[in-house]
C-alpha cells in the first residue's frame, strides 16, 4: 500500500507534499523511511511549516481566545509543540491560551489508536475532559492538527454543554485570511 500511494503521488511530479493532516506527515517523513525503508525522494511539509513565511501581512484580525490540543502523534511522537503555536499567534487578535495539561502533558483527545470506533463511550468521556480543559482556560475556539481530534472533540462540545468551537489549524488560518 505504501509502495501504490508513493506512485500515485509521483504521478503528480510535485515538489512538495503538503499534508495538514499530523499522522500522515508522521507516515511521509518516520514510517516510511524510517520503519519500511521506503526513501520518498519527496520534500514533506506539514502545515505549520510550509505557511508562515506566506502569511505575515495577509491576515485579517480575529479577536478570540484560542487554545491548542497537542495531538498525541504531533507531540508525544515527534515532539512537534511550538510551531503550531506560533501559527496561531502571528493571527492579529488571537490570544493563545494553555489548557492545563499542554505540550508533553497533554491528555490525548479520546479517539486515537481505534479507541473511537472500538469504545465509544471512553472517547466521549476523554473528550468531555479535554473540552472542559479548553473552556477552563477561557478558550473561545480549541485548535489542532488531526483530523481525528477534530471529529472526536467536535461531536462531544454538545454533550460537554459548552460554548466552544473546534476547529483544525487549517481552519483558523483560513479564516484569518478572509
Amino acid at each position: 500500500t505504501a509502495l501504490h500511494t508513493l506512485e500515485k503521488i509521483s504521478d503528480y511530479q510535485p515538489d512538495v507534499i503538503l499534508t495538514t493532516c499530523i499522522g500522515c506527515y508522521r507516515a511521509f517523513t518516520h514510517v516510511y523511511p524510517v520503519d519500511l525503508g521506503i526513501e520518498i525522494g519527496i520534500k514533506t511539509q506539514h502545515f505549520h511549516e510550509f505557511f508562515p513565511a506566506l502569511l505575515p501581512g495577509k491576515l485579517e484580525l480575529l479577536p478570540r481566545k484560542v487554545t491548542f490540543h497537542d495531538p498525541c502523534i504531533m507531540g508525544r511522537h515527534m515532539n512537534i509543540y511550538d510551531e503550531p503555536r506560533q501559527v496561531i499567534s502571528s493571527i492579529p487578535g488571537v490570544e493563545l491560551v494553555e489548557m492545563y495539561s499542554n505540550r508533553e502533558h497533554s491528555l490525548c483527545c479520546g479517539a486515537g489508536g481505534g479507541v473511537l470506533g472500538a469504545f465509544d463511550n471512553v472517547a466521549g468521556q476523554v473528550a468531555i475532559e479535554r473540552l472542559q480543559q479548553a473552556a477552563d482556560a477561557g478558550s473561545d475556539q480549541l485548535v489542532t492538527s488531526c483530523p481525528t481530534c477534530v471529529v472526536n472533540l467536535k461531536r462531544m462540545v454538545k454533550k460537554a454543554g459548552l460554548d466552544l468551537v473546534v476547529t483544525d489549524i487549517v481552519e483558523l488560518v483560513n479564516e484569518a485570511v478572509g
